[in-house]
């Protein structure tokens, strides 16, 4: 199982991303990770984005965005804001694993440009515009 957090800078108007470039090939994904045995969704997803990228949330600050079912896995995703002009560096594991062949960099994309990018797993793109359509409707 996999958690992510979706989020969004009401500053810029834009969702923070980890581009990847692994084995020759380059897309980006949400941040997150895999979920522990002994942890539930929400506390692994503000784990692994105190890992990544060295952000703090609180678990009020998350609302459940949606889950889905990549092949076979369960990934749960969730949603909160942050403003600030500033990208988040890559921090943890991810570091460490760093080479030429497998890099990641945290990116704010335009929500206008998200179905532009190579988003994985591929059936997350139309969850995370349909969801991000409601989330602006909703404002």
């Amino acid at each position: 199982m996999r958690a992510g957090i979706i989020i969004y800078n009401p500053f810029l108007d834009k969702i923070l991303l980890i581009h990847r470039w692994k084995d020759g090939q380059e897309y980006f994904v949400i941040p997150g990770g895999t979920i522990e045995p002994e942890e539930r969704p929400l506390e692994a997803a503000l784990r692994e984005i105190k890992e990544e990228v060295d952000l703090t949330f609180s678990a009020d600050q998350l609302r459940t965005a949606f889950s889905l079912n990549n092949q076979g896995k369960e990934e749960h995703y969730f949603y909160t804001d942050l403003s600030t002009a500033d990208t988040p560096l890559m921090q943890g594991e991810e570091v460490q694993r760093s080479s030429r062949q497998n890099i990641y960099q945290p990116e704010w994309v335009s929500l206008r440009d998200i179905d532009s990018h190579n988003l994985r797993p591929e059936s997350l793109k139309s969850l995370l515009l349909e969801f991000l359509t409601q989330e602006s409707l909703k404002n």
